[in-house]
């Protein structure tokens, strides 16, 4: 049995070998048959891996350190000191706040191990003997507490309720009440947490919690999103789930204020609000950013008008393919390809032709063949010239792919 690989065999192996670790031991064994109908050699090597894993974890080598897979708890002083690995369920119930403070000022006195449960500290001798016999009594005092703070939990799913209640870090809280939504969806305690979350400090967790608890939740993530000045991420996450059910007036006021303070997050998320279900006088005020603003708004305003699916959307986009910004000329012409009509093509070949720019033309020909599917019986590059009327379009019914003048079959 080989117990080297080459370079390019451990890139094919090691994809595998991180997927087989995340599996079960039942859910294991049918995917190996699997791979085994496929490749038979790879399979072999795999699992010839996995036995040193196995004898490597039985040694304790890969309890703690870089070898793990690592979990972040959300409090990053914590997980910059500490390499923690383990059942995450269990880890992010077992490591409170208490207990992480408890291990961040052991940590400072000694050199700490944590493996399987079992805690070790050594601790070296740098003063006199009499100093070092206090240092060491406190130290087992310290141990002793963290021996105390170990102890299983006798419900986990409430401690996790609990982590996610009263830590005081909000990341910590979010991923206490992550797990539970993800773990424990039906117990009682994680609705009540969510419940309790919906009021949390944290807008973001507010948001993560309202949007969990649906129709329950509705008022909580309409306050978030009307608060002024709102969180951006937060308020932002509360507009887009809202959507359609959210009132246009109240998207526009929302709109407005972001624009004002420069919050582009909601303002990208009211843009696309407004899209999903707009009239007339909405196409107007995307329109209005889109020629105003040259980032990402402008962007976020393109997209907009082409969710729109309103002809009025056309001839502002079509203006915005003369602005030398080429993220929005890329995105109006996204934008045509839904919404344009024959006379947006000839405007989209002259705009690719100025640019001159590959990633341009590749979204200008998808549009102009977007527009031309749509035209009745029409197939892409059935599309001729007409006279008479400048940037009218009709079809080549016998002639697929040629793009003429009627005027060339008069001549002939």
């Amino acid at each position: 049995m080989r117990d080297r690989f080459s370079r390019e065999r451990w890139l094919a192996v090691s994809p595998l070998l991180d997927h087989a670790l995340e599996l079960t031991v039942e859910e294991r064994g049918p995917w190996l048959s699997s791979l085994r109908a496929e490749d038979e050699s790879l399979t072999k090597d795999l699992e010839m891996l996995l036995e040193q894993h196995r004898d490597l974890q039985a040694q304790g080598f890969l309890d703690s350190g870089p070898s793990g897979r690592e979990l972040e708890l959300g409090d990053k002083g914590f997980d910059d000191e500490f390499h923690v690995t383990g059942p995450h369920t269990f880890v992010r119930a077992l490591l409170d706040a208490p207990t992480r403070r408890l291990l961040r000022s052991l940590l400072l006195e000694a050199d700490l191990t944590v493996v399987r449960g079992q805690v070790s500290a050594r601790v070296a001798v740098t003063t006199t003997w009499a100093l070092h016999e206090f240092a060491l009594a406190r130290m087992l005092g310290y141990l002793l507490q963290v021996a105390r703070h170990f102890e299983r939990p006798q419900d986990l799913v409430e401690r996790l309720a609990s982590n996610a209640r009263l830590d005081p870090l909000p990341e910590v809280r979010l991923q206490n009440l992550l797990t539970l939504v993800r773990e424990y969806p039906e117990e009682p305690v994680t609705q009540e947490a969510l419940v309790a979350a919906s009021a949390d400090a944290s807008d973001w967790i507010r948001v993560r919690a309202a949007t969990a608890l649906g129709e329950r939740g509705r008022a909580t993530l309409l306050e978030v999103a009307g608060r002024d000045p709102g969180d951006d991420a937060a308020a932002s996450q509360a507009v887009t789930v809202l959507g359609r059910s959210l009132d246009p007036e109240r998207v526009r006021e929302i709109l407005a204020r972001a624009l004002r303070n420069r919050q582009q997050g909601i303002a990208r998320a009211c843009l696309a609000a407004l899209g999903e279900g707009s009239r007339g006088d909405e196409v107007a005020l995307m329109s209005k950013v889109m020629s105003m603003e040259k980032g990402d708004l402008a962007v976020a305003a393109a997209d907009a008008l082409g969710s729109t699916g309103s002809p009025a959307a056309e001839p502002p986009l079509l203006a915005a393919l003369e602005r030398d910004i080429p993220d929005l000329r890329v995105a109006a012409a996204r934008a045509l390809g839904r919404v344009g009509t024959a006379a947006a093509v000839v405007p989209l070949k002259e705009a690719e032709v100025r640019a001159a720019d590959s990633v341009f033309s590749r979204a200008a020909r998808q549009a102009i063949a977007l527009i031309q599917s749509r035209l009745p019986g029409a197939s892409p590059g059935q599309l001729s010239m007409a006279s008479g009327e400048a940037g009218t379009l009709s079809l080549v019914e016998d002639e697929r792919g040629r793009l003429s003048l009627p005027a060339d079959h008069d001549r002939q």
